[in-house]
């Protein structure tokens, strides 16, 4: 088959090294067909290897997910909305602008994913009514009048949200009235109109309770319009950032129109103290585990990249605790996953070595026949190079989303029915499946170019001598790597041994994954492979040996014991398969053994968390002599064989200068 295809592909003169690109793809086509049954094994491993890796980061992200929506649904927050509340000075339309945009470009860029909606208002502080003057005359005084105020409001969704019921929306115009006036338009709530006493054509004169530089605006009231109801949330949010539900004061809420506000109030009173008000509505459900670290450092950069910008700057943010609270929790549960994930990583990628060398040598003797037809190594290599490329792009194209599919309905499976309540399990892809996936198939590729670079210097009279003498050793059996190397990560085992935990506590509240010791198992269990082979020829010889003895040979077929020999001579193929094998029972076994070791997790953290197997809260100190009777009862229960009363209390230093709080304990 390798002459046909040779003589195929050369042409007359039958020179590898004269054909031109579009020859030279017919070439590896032609190629790619003569060995098409080795080359679809290695396809098949490749995209297998890289839908398990795949598999494995979505089967984590999903578990994570699964933990986040139930500790999202056990938090008792009415509302997981991003609030941010602040004051400006020197308002125009300019700072406006630049306030918003930098409020809503600072939450887009680490909360966009979660963000469905967003509520904005901003307005004057409260001012001082002076008088209310009607088309028909001056207002009858009331005895209510003291606690009259009025607040000017802005926002954006307003007028979407109410139906205007009388006269028109203000316009942007503005005009003079009295020395040091301002005169404008707002409408006003059919509510508050009734309340006041107030209709279309009216003129309200408002003044700031503040010292400046100018008296008074006049508003005169264009419209009425009512309150629309497929938004409650809208109007409380303006009722409670402007005091419109306060229940000592009356207020008047009057809406200019935002042009006005911006161009003509805010440079007429530059003392003003605008109010903001951001309600970004979150829909927590579409919260993902995998991103919760860079929403919980997009919470704490909001803070500190605004607080400096913004006035009187305060933020709500109650999925902030729900996130840290579930990393907290999940922190150990996803350390053990991390350690499976090495483990599984090492495996396929030996896995995916082993089939790219297997292919590679058996086409030793191809290789060796183009040579002698004057292909150059670049050559040779370029057609493993186009082989490797499209098995590595199908694999990374189609292993995502075939693993998020075996993911899914994993869940109906009885074995993993507790995960979601036998329902399929809430699988997605994300961003860390493709790049797992694009660098499992880097891996692949260099699995099958790195073999066919080292064989494509070999000729033919090469491949005759190696075929008539033992496989020379590699570098890592040669100079007893493996031993040393082996031995090396014992002594790391050891040490993770005495430690007791994967975790490094530099200090406190701040515990670290240790990436070294994570990293320990799928070494050793790597490591503890290369040199079980050292003993896998010593091994079969031991055997053939033992089946060559006169009295055991009868009892032997001769081609086992041919077999026996054959394999203890040359092992290079035989190895590999037993060190793929010793991998995978490996993994096997280590995650396994991780059940027990989650459940023990579970337990420990569940006693640090309670502190005791009974615990009593909310005995007074009050009265120390009944504090005592009731610790003497609880001992002397049946049952209950050691008690100890525990005060804990907030202490403040003195020392400090500016004063520090902190929490102590005491034990009896």
């Amino acid at each position: 088959m390798a002459e046909s295809t040779l003589r195929a592909v050369c042409g007359p003169l039958g020179r590898v090294a004269e054909l031109r690109p579009l020859g030279y793809m017919k070439f590896v086509g032609r190629r790619a067909r003569s060995h098409w049954s080795m080359l679809t094994v290695v396809s098949l491993g490749v995209v297998a290897a890289v839908v398990t890796i795949a598999a494995s980061v979505i089967y984590f992200d999903t578990l994570g997910d699964i933990a986040l929506t139930r500790e999202i649904a056990k938090d008792t927050s009415p509302s997981h909305d991003i609030v941010i509340t602040g004051r400006q000075r020197n308002f125009d339309a300019a700072s406006n602008r630049r306030v918003l945009a930098l409020v809503e470009s600072t939450v887009d860029e680490f909360a966009s994913s979660i963000v469905t909606d967003l509520t904005v208002t901003y307005g004057s502080p409260t001012l001082l009514i002076e008088s209310v003057e009607q088309r028909v005359g001056v207002a009858p005084e009331s005895s209510d009048r003291a606690s009259w105020r009025a607040v000017l409001i802005n926002a954006p969704g307003l007028r979407s949200g109410s139906v205007l019921t009388a006269g028109a929306w203000p316009s942007a115009e503005a005009g003079e009235g009295g020395p040091g006036q301002l005169t404008i338009e707002a409408a006003i709530d059919e509510v508050a109109a009734e309340a006041f006493g107030i209709s279309v054509g009216d003129v309200v004169v408002v003044a700031p309770f503040w010292d400046e530089i100018n008296d008074s605006i006049e508003v005169r009231i264009s419209g009425v319009y009512f309150r629309g109801d497929s938004d409650p949330q809208f109007w409380s949010d303006i009722d409670g950032q402007f005091g419109l539900d306060d229940r000592d004061l009356s207020f008047l809420p009057l809406i200019p129109d935002p042009g006005a506000f911006e161009r003509e109030v805010g440079p007429f009173m530059p003392g003003m103290a605008v109010r903001y008000f951001w309600r970004f509505h979150v829909d927590s459900t579409l919260a993902r585990a995998s991103g919760a670290d860079a929403l919980l450092q997009g919470f704490d950069d909001l803070k500190i990249g605004l607080q400096s910008q913004i006035g009187s700057y305060l933020q709500s943010t109650p999925l902030r605790d729900v996130l840290a609270r579930n990393q907290q929790q999940t922190f150990f549960s996803r350390l053990p996953m991390t350690v499976v994930f090495s483990v599984i990583a090492a495996v396929v990628l030996y896995f995916v070595a082993m089939m790219s060398i297997l292919m590679v040598e058996t086409q030793r003797d191809d290789i060796s026949r183009l040579r002698t037809r004057a292909a150059t190594a670049r050559q040779v290599v370029g057609a493993f190079v186009v082989e490797g490329a499209v098995i590595s792009l199908l694999a990374v194209a189609i292993a995502p989303p075939v693993a998020a599919l075996l993911v899914k309905w994993i869940g109906v499976v009885p074995l993993f029915s507790g995960l979601n309540d036998g329902n399929p399990l809430p699988s997605s892809l994300g961003q860390s499946a493709y790049i797992v996936s694009a660098l499992t198939g880097v891996a692949g590729f260099i699995a099958m170019v790195f073999p066919a670079s080292m064989a494509a210097g070999r000729t033919v009279m090469s491949s005759v001598r190696e075929s008539t003498r033992p496989t020379p050793q590699g570098v890592m059996h040669k100079y007893y790597l493996d031993v040393a190397l082996f031995g090396l990560l014992l002594i790391f085992a050891s040490q993770l041994t005495s430690d007791g935990s994967f975790i490094d506590v530099p200090g406190v509240g701040a515990a670290q994954i240790d990436r070294i010791n994570v990293a320990m198992p799928a070494l050793v269990l790597a490591f503890g492979g290369f040199v079980a082979l050292r003993a896998f020829p010593v091994f079969v010889e031991l055997v053939a040996r033992i089946t060559s003895l006169p009295r055991i040979s009868g009892l032997v077929s001769p081609a086992i014991t041919l077999v026996l020999w054959q394999m203890a001579r040359n092992p290079r193929h035989y190895s590999r398969l037993s060190l793929l094998m010793i991998l995978t029972a490996g993994l096997g076994v280590f995650a396994s053994s991780f059940a027990g070791t989650l459940d023990v997790s579970a337990a420990d953290r569940a006693r640090y968390q309670s502190g005791a197997d009974l615990r009593i809260n909310g005995i007074s100190y009050t009265n120390r002599i009944k504090a005592g009777e009731l610790f003497t009862q609880i001992a002397k229960t049946d049952g209950i064989s050691s008690a100890a009363p525990a005060f804990r209390a907030a202490g403040v230093d003195i020392t400090a200068e500016a004063g520090s709080t902190f929490s102590y304990l005491g034990v009896d």
